[in-house]
């Protein structure tokens, strides 16, 4: 299944790409090591060089979509060096952390029995990575197979268009033209780079447990269809498991916020504690726009959003904004810096506040408009695309 619209030369483009960058991972198919001795939970062990006196490994679990991690236990080591351990738990995605010097993603179904070899040896040239060998489980080489082709994409996507704006911005650009034009590719950019990760999950994933770990950068603005045969076939394969619901809650989540839904409810305090609704505000254009402290894009659209509020907000239109940050004194300064004088308001629990959550946010910005009766008008809109629609909508 390809998401409609898809270019063919395009398709190809990638499939030649990601070929590339999954060969090396892809050997640990052939790997022996794949079955381990006990179908329930799975095993760990390898050698580690090099390592320190002092300090711990850890095996963590890895909450993607609820943005957290928990430890499940401390992995003893030999003094050579070598260990082994015996996890027994729900598929999912998880992270080893070596002495808080390396940490390795995993992706581990049951029954897998995964060798990590590595070396902690201090290298002499800065910035040298750390060696590290996993075998014994094709999600994880899926897993990691996926994060190349990530990190290529946005490089080649985002890379050249955000040194862009940031030469813009250090040389003191004011032509809004030059800006809009700049931000608006980085917008398209992004859009096209979400793509590719999901043609990529599409095309080499299949049912595998890494999929789960994608799910973090899918949204409502993607082939919703595609995402949602995903989950589907994903539940199937894993019945039961814990990242099946999460998956399948995602995708419905999206349902929830698509264009024409009335959008959820927010109910949280200002910064001055004070309790306001998204509902106070149902009579009005709304734009609902959720943003944070560290996030520079968000910052940089406050200056635009100052200048349509200013115009428009006698005439029927508002602005709810709705920080993600986890620090009110970065919240409250960036406020005061960009002049934020439109309703903002904050839980301080970033992207596991209900907020986000209902929104099935997994990335900022995001800004969503809404008609007088709350229902989603339009999602995203940016720069000069933004104040366009709103003078038509408030057009006298």
């Amino acid at each position: 299944m390809h998401p409609s619209g898809a270019n063919p030369e395009r398709q190809l483009l990638i499939v030649n790409r990601i070929a590339a960058l999954l060969l090396p991972g892809l050997v640990a198919f052939a790997n022996p090591a794949v079955q381990a001795a006990n179908d329930d939970g799975f095993t760990l062990s390898g050698q580690v060089l090099q390592a320190p006196e002092e300090g711990q490994i850890l095996l963590k679990r890895n909450h993607v979509l609820d943005h957290k991690k928990a430890v499940l236990q401390t992995i003893e080591i030999s003094s050579e060096g070598y260990f082994a351990v015996h996890f027994d738990g729900e598929p999912g995605i998880f992270e080893v952390d070596f002495f808080r010097q390396r940490n390795v993603a995993l992706a581990l179904d049951k029954g897998q029995s995964v060798k990590i070899n590595l070396s902690l040896e201090k290298e002499e040239e800065e910035n040298k990575k750390i060696e590290v060998e996993v075998t014994g489980s094709p999600d994880t080489a899926l897993l990691h197979a996926y994060e190349r082709i990530r990190k290529e994409s946005l490089e080649r996507l985002m890379g050249p268009v955000r040194k862009e704006l940031r030469e813009a911005y250090q040389r003191g650009e004011t032509d809004e033209e030059v800006l809009a034009r700049l931000r608006s590719i980085e917008f398209e950019n992004y859009g096209k780079h979400r793509a590719e990760l999901l043609d990529f999950v599409d095309e080499n994933m299949g049912q595998s447990v890494a999929v789960y770990a994608t799910a973090l950068r899918w949204d409502a603005e993607q082939n919703l269809d595609l995402q949602g045969d995903l989950a589907r076939k994903f539940a199937q394969a894993h019945p039961g498991l814990e990242i099946s619901r999460k998956l399948v809650k995602k995708v419905e989540g999206f349902r929830k916020v698509a264009m024409g839904a009335i959008a959820p409810d927010i109910d949280l305090p200002d910064s001055d504690g004070e309790m306001k609704a998204l509902a106070d505000f149902r009579g009005k254009y709304v734009l609902l726009d959720f943003w944070a402290s560290w996030c520079p894009p968000c910052r940089e659209e406050n200056a635009n959003y100052g200048r349509i509020y200013e115009k428009y907000r006698d005439r029927g239109f508002e602005i709810f904004a709705v920080s993600l940050d986890t620090k009110r004194v970065q919240w409250l300064k960036a406020t005061d810096k960009d002049s934020v004088v439109w309703p903002n308001v904050s839980d301080l629990k970033a992207y596991n506040s209900p907020a986000a959550n209902e929104y099935s946010l997994s990335s900022l910005p995001a800004n969503f408009l809404l008609d007088p009766e709350g229902r989603i008008l339009s999602k995203n809109l940016r720069g000069e695309a933004l104040r366009l629609r709103i003078a038509d909508l408030l057009a006298d």
